[in-house]
């Protein structure tokens, strides 16, 4: 359970929207610092204390009876990656199949282990992620993956009773003509990848945030510096520009929130359409998609099969404005 108490309020561009710092503290001590966006202080409470319940974050105090310790810092030891969901941080696979994240700038030592593995000396003191391992379908490739990419459930759990729009659906909602600026426009710009480029292979944020910018919100290219992005498509030579989009499915959702006139947090039905952020209370991961909840059809990504990405088991988050 945690404890959060708050330390500043802050208006923001919408309307009636305030950015709020809570200090949350778990029940065994240890504090983290959570930034939220709500309408009120009600609101704010309860998305930072739901925040810091699922957060992924480990003080490592709580460790020191697990690893090996120094004066200067802590050994963790494992298969180390790069954390391509997060830049200057690396991911190590633990023996035991826990999944760490560090930053590049926290690591003291590297030293290289028999079989591939490596040691990283971590400084004491310093924050990181973990999560728990979870079942794929190709365990190699997902590894190398970025979170927003990765489908870690049985295609059960996916919107088999949904579809994913088709060239024609796109079709509908353009002769329909659609407010500018509503979500429905958007659904009419949606194209399944990036106008700048295809490097992220089926990243949620990615593809969506392209169709948003091209239906006129250009507070989410690099460029603008939104507040609530903090990573872009920008890797790539063709999208250096101002014009590189967001990649990151968290980022996105705090940019609904930012928007948002309304918001539910069950599957809606037969209310229009909805910006949805889903997140699975097991790891963490999210996903992002544009849903029309009359239609029950999903533009977002989907698997090789063309069944789309909805998680139903997942907690949602709908966003209308």
């Amino acid at each position: 359970m945690c404890t959060c108490k708050k330390e500043s309020k802050t208006a923001v561009g919408t309307p009636g929207n305030f950015d709020y710092v809570y200090l949350c503290t778990k029940d065994n001590g240890s504090s983290i610092k959570i930034k939220v966006t709500a309408g009120n202080d009600n609101e704010a409470k309860k998305l930072a204390e739901v925040e810091c319940e699922e957060s992924g974050f480990i003080n490592f105090s709580e460790a020191l009876n697990k690893v090996n310790i120094t004066q200067r810092g802590m050994f963790f030891s494992g298969y180390k990656i790069a954390d391509n969901n997060m830049p200057g941080r690396v991911i190590l696979i633990s023996d035991e199949g826990v999944f760490y994240s560090f930053n590049e700038d926290d690591i003291r030592e590297e030293l290289r282990l028999s079989g591939g593995r490596t040691e990283l000396e971590i400084k004491c003191g310093s924050s990181a992620y973990i999560t728990k391992p979870f079942l794929v379908e190709n365990r190699d490739r997902e590894k190398s993956r970025r979170i927003e990419d990765v489908s870690p459930i049985h295609r059960s759990e996916l919107g088999h009773s949904l579809r994913s729009a088709t060239d024609e659906d796109i079709k509908v909602v353009l002769d329909s003509l659609p407010v500018a600026g509503s979500l429905a426009s958007v659904a009419t710009h949606f194209s399944n990848c990036c106008t700048l480029t295809d490097v992220e292979e089926n990243n949620c944020a990615h593809f969506l945030s392209d169709a948003f910018i091209k239906a006129g919100y250009s507070e989410l290219k690099k460029s603008a510096r939104n507040r609530n992005i903090t990573e872009w498509c920008d890797w790539d030579s063709v999208a250096k520009s101002g014009d590189a989009r967001p990649v990151r499915a968290l980022d996105m959702k705090n940019w609904f929130n930012s928007m948002a006139s309304r918001t539910e947090t069950v599957i809606q039905s037969n209310n229009g359409f909805w910006a949805v952020y889903q997140e699975n209370q097991l790891n963490g991961q999210g996903h992002v998609l544009l849903y029309d909840s009359n239609e029950k059809i999903v533009y977002g990504t989907k698997d090789m099969q063309g069944v789309p990405y909805f998680f139903r088991s997942w907690r949602q988050f709908f966003y209308q404005w």
